[in-house]
């Protein structure tokens, strides 16, 4: 454990070292055109172990031609192991303390550009490369292990131009146009208005700034604002989901990473032993359920994974394909109202999430009796369109100094999973000694609002010089005409969710450094504690060291369930200019 610390500080130390080098920001033409940007070192190890049956006990069996899924533990009724000729084993590990879980090193270029008067063009290229996967190498090994061979590459490096849009300004008008991030609402940590960007968890899960795991989108954001006491700004959002990639849900780690572990990885496996666990010993076959299905089948390709994986695969396929018909629109009116500034908005959209299509288990047995189970992987699951409606406000208040904030928001038809994925009667059913019965998938309307303050204050005598910034919040969700055989991928099975977050920091030596704390809990009994502490040196660097302190008393809870194993030290060091 003490080497892996050193080894993480020692990464820190080698970016500070190379990177002493004259690079500062660039203007030319005039001052019309700038280029910026930062190198960054983000690194990460495990303070506590993982999950041993992280991916369950799915076993990839490899033969001559074929990759087979055997159940780990499965006899046949002879008594004999169900065995593949000439087959070797390998089964999914889980994680221990210390192991070396993020090393990303960051290249960022930022390019602004004055084109003419009221038109201006603005990029931000990135790219990136993981090195924990060299410094540990079992982490590669477990994607393996996992069925993720192929999602490798692009977890350990990619290039993009992350966003490219052209603003045009002609009188109270704005038109931007291209790949960008548009960012709506008042909360922090926990998002509520900001639902036009989908996220990327697949590095630190939600840990990082919304801006660096935001997913840019193509689309068109059109201002206007009116002249007028109340200072009116009318907003539309075009997003066409016809350029690049089209829709994109929320982005997922790879299976056999290290924040893989959440909410679908224990949904289905907890699906899977409360469907079949019942109905397989009353057909007297033993070991353990979350293991047996789909394993009775072997799928006979090269790529065939194990359950989870297998409908891992399902949630990329099902994503919408590229057509002006998954078009999403928005529109925000934002005002003054005396010291209110309030935004009303609506947005209507698809889910960031998956759930279930209609029919899908009934399509997935038939796959399997007729030996075709990948020509149905796309229709599995679904995005289904859902508006939110909401309101934003901020206002200062002058006798107790603060800042007030909140949203609320209404959806409308907000699909939910089933709290099981496969019916009661599984195991007869796809044995064939039981009909099928449909999954249902739940359209409820939710309410849900947000409460915040925003207020400096002075401790001298723990700070003498500089306030401390505090910011609380209590965020509530309501989910209408509950039913009790729904869940969420967002919460716990309950019908109501409260949470509460606090923000501190302050800054010692002339804000040169600066520590902070977050904090939050869930009345559902989970929560996170995040402290860390930057230190900035001159103008261009920055660097610091933190921890992300997970707890739960549910493996299947929304937020932190799948990743209570997951604490964390983390450090990073960056050179910007």
């Amino acid at each position: 454990m003490q080497k892996k610390i050193g080894l993480l500080f020692l990464t820190c130390a080698m970016v500070l070292a190379f990177g002493q080098v004259q690079v500062f920001g660039f203007e030319a033409l005039g001052g019309d055109l700038e280029i910026n940007g930062f190198v960054r070192n983000d690194s990460a190890i495990r303070l506590s172990d993982g999950h041993s049956n992280l991916h369950g006990q799915d076993v990839l069996v490899s033969t001559n031609n074929t990759t087979a899924l055997v159940p780990s533990g499965l006899f046949l009724p002879t008594g004999d192991p169900l065995m593949v000729p000439n087959g070797a084993t390998t089964q999914a590990e889980g994680f221990d303390s210390g192991d070396y879980s993020l090393c990303r090193n960051t290249l960022q270029f930022e390019v602004g550009w004055k084109m003419k008067k009221g038109v201006s063009l603005y990029g931000i290229w990135r790219g990136y490369y993981n090195a924990a996967l060299e410094i540990d190498r079992d982490q590669e090994q477990r994607m393996i292990d996992a069925g993720s061979r192929d999602e490798i590459d692009d977890f350990e490096r990619d290039y993009e131009m992350r966003e490219i849009f052209v603003d045009i300004t002609p009188g109270n008008w704005n038109f931007r146009i291209g790949k960008q991030q548009i960012i709506w609402g008042e909360s922090d940590g926990f998002r509520m208005a900001d639902i036009i960007n989908p996220l990327d968890y697949s590095w630190h899960y939600f840990f990082p700034s919304w801006e660096d795991i935001r997913i840019p989108l193509w689309g068109v954001d059109i201002m206007y604002s009116l002249p007028s006491m109340n200072e009116y700004t009318f907003e539309f959002v075009w997003l066409p989901g016809a350029f690049n990639n089209g829709f994109q849900p929320n982005k997922l780690a790879p299976f056999g990473s290290n924040w893989s572990t959440g909410f679908f990885n224990q949904y289905f496996h907890s699906s899977i032993n409360g469907a079949f666990g019942p109905s397989l010993s009353a057909l007297g076959v033993p070991g353990d359920p979350a293991a047996i299905f789909p394993g009775f089948v072997a799928l006979g390709t090269d790529n065939s994974t194990g359950t989870i994986q297998f409908f891992n695969k399902a949630v990329e396929k099902s994503a919408p394909d590229n057509s002006i018909q998954n078009s999403e629109v928005g529109m925000r009116i934002n005002a003054m109202f005396g010291a209110f500034d309030v935004c009303v908005f609506d947005f209507y959209s698809r889910s960031d999430n998956p759930v279930f299509e209609k029919d899908w288990y009934a399509k997935f047995l038939s796959g399997i009796a007729g030996g075709n189970l990948y020509d149905y992987q796309d229709e599995i699951f679904q995005y289904p369109w859902v508006n939110k409606t909401g309101v934003t406000f901020n206002v200062y208040e002058e006798v107790t100094e603060t800042v007030f904030r909140g949203e609320c928001v209404y959806s409308m038809d907000e699909p939910f999973l089933p709290k099981n994925a496969f019916p009661e009667n599984g195991a007869a059913s796809f044995m064939g000694l039981a009909p099928i019965e449909d999954v249902e998938t739940y359209y409820k309307d939710t309410f849900a609002y947000m409460l915040g303050f925003d207020r400096p204050t002075m401790i001298t005598w723990l700070n003498p010089t500089k306030s401390f910034f505090i910011s609380g919040q209590v965020f509530q969700k309501y989910i209408l005409n509950f039913d009790d055989n729904q869940t969420t991928m967002e919460q716990s099975h309950d019908d109501v969710q409260t949470l509460f977050t606090l923000l501190v920091n302050t800054g010692y030596f002339h804000n040169k450094i600066r520590p902070q704390v977050f904090m939050m809990y869930d009345c559902s009994g989970e929560g996170w504690v995040q402290p860390q502490v930057e230190f900035v040196y001159g103008n261009y660097w920055r660097f610091g060291i933190g921890a992300n302190l997970i707890y739960s008393n549910n493996k299947t809870q929304g937020y932190f369930g799948g990743m209570r194993d997951n604490d964390d030290l983390y450090a990073w060091a960056s050179f910007s200019w």
